[in-house]
């Protein structure tokens, strides 16, 4: 068979291991996702560069071979820059040779515990059963170095000709071996634009509680990368038609319809924190419950729980210049802006423009200030508010600063302007001053004595005045 373009750099660039290997009787291949991207970059109707080949040989690269971990580690150590042999137990060993970074690992026969999340890993020395266990045909082609020689036995070149998402054994067997497939299904569909055949849904769908037995870290980080992927739409669709994205997320157990607009959501917006909670919106109730069983990162789930609140406040604000301010003070202006995203997405995907209050707002055509009763309409009717939103943001931002709504006078200050010495007067003094630039807008430090006087006058027991 052809190999894809591209390969004879990289068969320069593992020459050096690959004559260590052949000199000691062994074999030694490229396998799974550099060979699989090597023949995409390869296709005529893809926009195949240069760049794209580099891309994809400057990736880390995978080979197999018959030699076992122990004279893996002893063949390549003297040509190594590094080695690291955490995986060596599982038949890998890592390498960085010439500055490239490789992994290596002996051909394996693995075995499967089906109720146990771990697989049960035998070394073999035959490359058909190496390629038979691995998850998809498009990644179980191998590319002999240095001869150059492509094997792919369960025709996985012309699946990916043919954009076709299949198993190199029967996708019951795949999926019990090794219930996160399913979910990486939904990805490899997504990121190459593949159709899952007929057996492979049938199969996801049958064994869809399978996913049980799989760790919540494996889970969410195939799920993170399914958000990671330039659309991941059809690959949410494939796990709402299977039944594994109540699997995944478990509020949506039952609720299809919600489901659909998770997925409208998420796909939405290139952001993935604004991916992540799109996809949580429909079922925001329960959110932080949800990214805790997933094992989120504190910091991600506290990410994604802030922007749902956000939203929420955007959708319901009554659009006006404090409640700009204010929406922006709580989550900064990069997550109001998300906010906005986020709510026009909800606001399209339900068919409501967001608050549908009477009165008061922006006219749609000439984008300024309106009188009360103008508002901004959408096509559908009811009242634009992300777009009202939006609009005062914009123009409040031309005439201050949104980054910094601390008020002009120090402490100190404060203490001098009143007559008072230390303690919790003077932090409500600044919360005050706080407030009233929220409300009005920014103040020079004139104007805030002023307005702290006359806030002393309203609040200071008698005698302190």
């Amino acid at each position: 068979m052809t190999v894809p373009g591209g390969t004879e750099r990289l068969a320069e660039i593992v020459g050096p291991v690959a004559e260590r290997f052949q000199a000691a009787g062994h074999r030694l291949y490229l396998v799974g996702g550099v060979v699989r991207d090597l023949a995409i970059a390869a296709e005529p109707t893809a926009e195949t560069t240069a760049t794209t080949v580099d891309h994809v040989v400057a990736g880390d690269i995978d080979l197999t071979t018959d030699a076992g971990p122990t004279e893996i580690r002893t063949l390549i150590a003297p040509i190594a820059e590094a080695l690291w042999t955490q995986g060596e137990r599982f038949g890998t060993i890592g390498a960085t040779v010439n500055g490239q970074p490789m992994e290596i690992t002996t051909h394996r026969a693995e075995a499967y515990d089906p109720e146990s999340r771990k697989p049960i890993v035998t070394f073999g020395d035959d490359l058909g059963e190496d390629l038979s266990r691995r998850d998809f045909t498009i990644n179980a082609m191998a590319i002999e170095v240095p001869d150059l020689a492509l094997h792919d036995p369960y025709d996985g070149l012309v699946d990916l000709h043919r954009r076709l998402l299949r198993t190199p054994l029967s996708p019951e067997v795949s999926f019990t071996d090794d219930p996160l497939r399913m979910l990486r299904a939904s990805r490899f569909i997504t990121r190459f634009g593949l159709t899952p055949s007929p057996e492979l849904v049938v199969a996801a769908t049958d064994l869809a509680n399978r996913l049980a037995i799989v760790s919540v870290e494996r889970v969410t980080d195939e799920l993170e990368r399914l958000l990671a992927t330039e659309d991941p739409a059809a690959g949410l669709h494939f796990l709402i038609t299977t039944g594994l994205l109540p699997r995944v997320i478990t509020a949506f157990d039952g609720d299809e319809a919600a489901q659909q607009q998770a997925v409208a959501l998420a796909a939405a917006d290139t952001d993935r924190v604004v991916r992540r909670a799109g996809l949580l919106w429909p079922v925001r109730s329960t959110a932080a419950e949800e990214l805790s069983r997933l094992r989120y990162p504190k910091a991600e789930s506290k990410a994604t729980t802030a922007l749902l609140a956000a939203t929420d406040r955007v959708l319901t604000a009554d659009p006006s210049p404090s409640a700009v301010r204010r929406l922006i003070d709580r989550v900064g202006g990069d997550g109001f802006d998300r906010a906005l995203r986020l709510a026009n997405a909800v606001t399209e995907t339900t068919g409501r423009p967001g608050r549908d209050t009477p009165g008061g707002g922006r006219d749609t055509p000439g984008g300024g200030r309106d009188t009360p009763g103008g508002g901004r309409d959408t096509p559908g009717g009811g009242r634009d508010t992300v777009g009202e939103l939006r609009l005062i943001r914009d123009e409040l931002a031309a005439d201050e600063d949104l980054d910094n709504f601390d008020p002009p006078l120090t402490g100190a200050e404060i203490m001098a302007v009143l007559g008072i010495g230390p303690g919790p007067v003077v932090g409500r003094a600044a919360a005050a001053l706080r407030d009233h630039r929220l409300d009005v807008g920014p103040l020079d430090a004139e104007s805030a004595i002023e307005v702290l006087r006359a806030w002393w006058r309203q609040t200071a027991p008698d005698g302190k005045r």
